[in-house]
């Protein structure tokens, strides 16, 4: 199913019993299938993570981004943070390719603090970045790098694995919660795209129905995805505590 929303049908509104007012809606299943509107960097997280990866992935790697307007990611040889537990732009990096790293080398010469080294990004992430000169066998050129992990990420070897985690294809998936379109929450990346999943694939994990209906927001409706117990689950709880009652019923 292609993407190419970011939001959902516009001018629908119903009452729903028990809600004062109106709410929008409905929306079948189907309808749920939305995009987001990250950060670069964010991006850039999604393209360096490897199926079945997650956050230790982006260990050492840099957004690397140059004044015409190219990008890629590169990953240092090495440790990424010096004793201090600081970054050390400085070394060797590899390029990496389709979240893979590659033998291409490139040398960081020299850096100086970027000018938004301690500044805080839309979503509250505190950015680390350098102005470099970096060299490849061809050339030396300028260029600004963005780190893609965080210092918190990069000290915390076991615990929190499957954040920034992408889904693992044809594997039983991760509890669903509330902020699924969240990839800083869970393992909530697209299988094999670099984006989160949608309301409607986590509304699907949870086994709902193409054409079952929703109302609210956006964040309503994750609520509710999240909060659901699994559609299969409850039917197999529900057969349960028939059978129990009712032994004899066919």
């Amino acid at each position: 199913m292609q993407l190419e929303k970011t939001d959902f049908p516009q001018g629908r509104l119903t009452t729903v019993r028990g809600i004062s007012g109106e709410v929008t809606g409905p929306f079948v299943t189907t309808e749920l299938h939305i995009g987001r509107r990250p950060e670069a960097i964010s991006l850039a997280r999604y393209r360096a993570i490897p199926a079945n990866g997650n956050r230790n992935n982006l260990r050492g790697r840099y957004l690397c981004s140059f004044s015409d307007g190219s990008e890629f990611i590169i990953e240092k040889v090495g440790k990424p943070r010096n004793a201090q537990g600081e970054l050390d732009p400085l070394g060797t990096y590899r390029l990496v390719v389709d979240s893979i790293t590659t033998s291409s080398s490139f040398c960081v010469l020299s850096y100086e603090s970027g000018s938004d080294t301690d500044a805080v990004s839309p979503g509250g992430r505190k950015k680390e970045t350098f102005r470099v000169q970096i060299k490849d066998d061809a050339s030396t050129r300028r260029a600004t790098i963005e780190y893609l992990s965080t210092k918190s990420w990069d000290n915390h070897d076991s615990g929190a694995g499957d954040v920034m985690g992408r889904v693992r294809a044809g594997a039983p998936s991760v509890t669903v919660r509330t902020e699924f379109f969240k990839p800083e929450k869970g393992r909530y990346l697209h299988p094999t795209e670099n984006r989160p999943i949608t309301h409607y694939e986590a509304a699907k994990l949870q086994g709902f129905p193409d054409n079952f209906r929703w109302c609210g927001s956006k964040t309503d409706i994750a609520k509710q995805i999240g909060n659901a117990v699994p559609v299969p689950l409850g039917l197999k709880i529900a057969e349960s505590i028939h059978a129990y009652l009712r032994p004899n019923t066919v």
